[in-house]
């Protein structure tokens, strides 16, 4: 993750093509975000802090007033006047954090979902918040299943084993229908013994995370992503930020867009280390991604 450049790139055509704008910062970008309100402002995490763009990427600063963290991996906010932002952090002992536009960042008490683990550390978790509810969250534990809270992270319940055995890349929230919920799964090379590979390279909930079932066809279980958005002008757009590692397949990087849900799956910028891919609000026509170079 921590490579030596970044490069942030943009879409105009819902993601079909792509060109490279500005530079990021710094190095080892985790994730990216846009302001409903001003789409020119752009929020990006990586694994020195949190830095803010007024301007499309074009400059950037430091936030001040950061989760105080290293090796922030995910990133997620809801929508409205009450909106929250969430970082996670993958460092040992894991650590998730909170903030609204009016508060600064807040450490989330994760001793319950440690509780449930058996005292495991977790390390990398996709995590999910639901668009029309800040305080509602889909965490997603390595191999472990998906867990739920309702209260903002204050208690946490479990989603059966649905999941269980399979890396949760990426989870997102369909922006329009609040209790369906998409993950990309892969295979886990480092359990022993080794559990079956995923039926599918995406799987879906329609309860709110509580149970999943495979969804997808013919995209590579193995693709290991690093993000999964959802366009809420048209929620059968949806786009999948994949890593460029050469194991178990080199050149399954960059790209992939769905136009009908997360049935089906054409790849775009292919082998790319994207990072993170952020859909405009206003205009969904114009898409960004970020890729380690």
């Amino acid at each position: 993750v921590n490579n030596n450049s970044s490069q942030l790139y943009r879409s105009i055509d819902n993601g079909a093509t792509w060109t490279p704008i500005g530079t990021a910062p710094y190095t080892g970008i985790e994730g990216l975000a846009l302001r409903r309100q001003s789409s020119s402002q752009f929020v990006l995490a990586n694994s020195q802090g949190v830095y803010l763009s007024n301007n499309a990427g074009a400059t950037w600063i430091e936030a001040t007033t950061g989760p105080i963290a290293s090796t922030i991996t995910q990133f997620a906010a809801s929508f409205g006047s009450n909106a929250k932002v969430y970082a996670y952090s993958e460092a040992f002992g894991s650590g998730l954090f909170s903030t609204t536009v009016d508060s600064g960042w807040q450490r989330v008490d994760l001793s319950g979902v440690k509780s449930m683990l058996g005292g495991n550390l977790f390390f990398f978790s996709a995590l999910a918040v639901k668009p029309s509810d800040p305080n509602y969250l889909v965490l997603g534990p390595r191999v472990y299943s998906a867990i739920r809270s309702t209260n903002g992270g204050a208690t946490w319940t479990g989603s059966g084993l649905d999941l269980y055995g399979f890396i949760k890349n990426a989870i997102a929230f369909d922006p329009n229908a609040s209790n369906t919920v998409y993950a990309s799964d892969a295979p886990d090379p480092g359990t022993t013994p080794l559990p079956p590979s995923p039926t599918a390279g995406i799987y879906r909930s329609l309860d709110g995370g509580a149970t999943w079932s495979p969804h997808s066809t013919g995209l590579d279980p193995n693709i290991t992503a690093a993000q999964l958005r959802i366009d809420g002008a048209n929620t059968a757009r949806m786009y999948l930020a994949a890593r460029e590692i050469s194991f178990p397949t080199a050149g399954l990087g960059g790209v992939y867009r769905s136009l009908d849900g997360g049935v089906t799956w054409v790849q775009s910028l292919a082998g790319e280390d994207v990072l993170d891919i952020a859909v405009n609000p206003v205009n969904s026509n114009r898409m960004y991604a970020a890729s380690s170079t």
